[in-house]
């Protein structure tokens, strides 16, 4: 067998992973928390900031958009931000909250990504407003952020109190007291004096649908807040060096309900005739923000160079068993750019869990690489590479982070004890039982690899994988290409939950019919069985 350093000695999470002290909530970037002095370092300080952030082509996107507003040079003035569940809409927009505090705040380096033609006379003195919905009650009269002592009830109120203070507040106190929308010529006056300025509005649906069909509240009725957001872009539009930005969530899962689907249809009525900027966050930015925020970034360049090109070797070599694009030179460099997790793991999770609406495309890959990190690295796991067969699903807590967002999450836990992962799995008894299997764990690979890459599809058409691909999930070099398909063989044999067409694989919730005639089989007594065939011989 050809001998890889394992990762862990190429490169060390970063520190709260390794030692698994991080908390799944560090990894929601919260506006809220920022603007009032109470977030962590990596999210409050810019540098720390920019530096566990890959700046992603719709951070570049949005920046230089609003930059170029906002030193009068043109572009939109009301930038609306669609991304998936969990897909970066919060984190784009801090980006640009930093930006505008001050760019000599953050590494030069940083900038090299946006436009250079902003960057010599950046927006001097910008005044920013931040409202983040589901950090305001509509019930009651709340603190400006940024402004102790002052209290308003509206968005409007906080929005005109953060960009002026107690002067910008006067000028629309009226309005705020009485929860009545002050119109878009009083916010262009507004704009106006405060500008250059920027209204980053996140969350503004969750703030709005709590209104909905109750009334009037300190925070004003639905009708008004949502005839807001119509003034709001009016004014915004009139004036040349102010820029508006809202967030408007994609998934049900955001939009809560009946009151949240009218609430977003209002606003997006009032908002959509600006310009959109989706943030199709692909796979390749995917890794690079989970390598930033979980690795640190030294690395041995020429042991990991080593190991890409021995997997890449392999891809090329055997050519004929994994799958087309395994072995151009696109993939060797994925292999680099992604390591040392493999490509193919963020393409399930970003191109297969993705899809299901309890997943969340940013934060749910971030809490789950953070545990299987963590527990891989205190384990002494000796693979080159993280792969999906590598996965410890064993470890409840890493099965837990894929099994919450399966529609069946209940049923899949057994299944992952009995058959996938667990100690007396059959995967790990068929490892046991055979030595050449057991020195890579190749039968426990291949189950792991086969549930990451179908369990989330059991109810899709689409659903299993080929074996092209359960070899470019589990195999590493130095091991027989055939190794994971006899171990596969074996699995099938044995499994309750495995299903074949012929040419792909899969897991299921439901038990195979093979195993469900055995089960049957067992259930009918010998003196039955007997019975009947002395009677069909007579």
């Amino acid at each position: 067998m050809t001998e890889l350093t394992p990762w862990r000695k190429v490169v060390k999470p970063q520190k709260d992973v390794a030692q698994g002290k991080y908390v799944a909530a560090e990894f929601a970037a919260d506006l809220s928390s920022v603007i009032s002095g109470k977030a962590s370092k990596e999210y409050a300080d810019p540098k720390e900031f920019f530096k566990r952030t890959h700046i992603t082509k719709g951070i570049v996107r949005l920046v230089d958009m609003a930059m170029l507003r906002m030193t009068g040079k043109g572009g939109q003035p009301i930038l609306q931000l669609k991304t998936v569940f969990g897909g970066g809409k919060t984190h784009t927009m801090l980006a640009l909250y930093h930006l505008l505090n001050g760019i000599k705040k953050v590494d030069s380096s940083v900038l090299t990504a946006f436009d250079p033609s902003w960057q010599g006379s950046p927006p001097k003195k910008a005044n920013i407003a931040v409202l983040v919905g589901t950090a305001l009650n509509p019930t009651k009269a709340t603190e400006v952020a940024g402004h102790p002592g002052l209290m308003a009830r509206t968005l409007w109120g906080h929005l005109a109190g953060q960009l002026g203070g107690t002067d910008g507040y006067a000028m629309v106190e009226e309005s705020d007291s009485k929860g009545i929308p002050p119109g878009s010529d009083t916010l262009l006056d507004v704009f106006n004096r405060f500008s250059p300025c920027c209204i980053i509005i996140d969350e503004a649906v969750a703030y709005v649908r709590g209104l909905y069909e109750q009334g009037t509240a300190s925070g004003g009725n639905w009708d008004g807040n949502t005839t807001f957001f119509q003034q709001w872009t009016e004014a915004t539009s009139k004036c040349e060096t102010a820029i508006g930005v809202i967030s408007i969530p994609e998934s049900d899962v955001e939009i809560g309900g009946v009151a949240g689907q009218k609430t977003k249809d209002a606003i997006e009525h009032v908002v959509k005739r600006q310009d959109d900027i989706g943030i199709p966050l692909d796979t390749d930015e995917g890794f690079e923000i989970v390598k930033r925020r979980l690795f640190d970034m030294n690395i041995d360049e020429d042991l990991r160079e080593t190991t890409v090109i021995a997997f890449h070797k392999m891809y090329q070599d055997e050519s004929q068993v994994f799958p087309k694009n395994a072995s151009d030179a696109e993939y060797f460099e994925r292999l680099r750019s992604c390591y040392p997790i493999h490509p193919e793991v963020f393409d399930q999770l970003y191109g297969t869990w993705s899809q299901l609406e309890r997943f969340q495309r940013t934060r749910g890959v971030l809490r789950l690489m953070a545990k299987v990190i963590s527990t891989l690295w205190q384990g002494n796991d000796n693979s080159p590479m993280i792969l999906p067969g590598t996965i410890p699903l064993f470890e409840k807590e890493v099965a837990g982070e894929f099994t919450r967002n399966l529609p069946e999450d209940a049923v899949w836990d057994p299944i992952i004890t009995t058959e996938i992962d667990g100690n007396k799995s059959i995967s790990h008894v068929i490892d046991g039982t055979n030595p050449l299997y057991g020195q890579t764990q190749m039968a426990r690979r291949v189950a792991r690899t086969l549930f990451i890459g179908t369990a989330p599809r059991v109810q899709s058409k689409a659903r299993g994988l080929e074996k092209s691909s359960i070899l470019l999930g589990s195999l590493e070099p130095g091991v027989p290409v055939s190794r994971p398909t006899d171990a596969l063989s074996h699995i099938t044999n044995r499994s309750a939950n495995l299903y074949e067409d012929g040419r792909r694989f899969w897991y299921d919730t439901q038990k195979n019919l093979k195993r469900e005639a055995e089960e049957r089989a067992r259930a009918i007594e010998d003196f039955r069985v007997r019975d009947l065939i002395m009677k069909l011989l007579i």
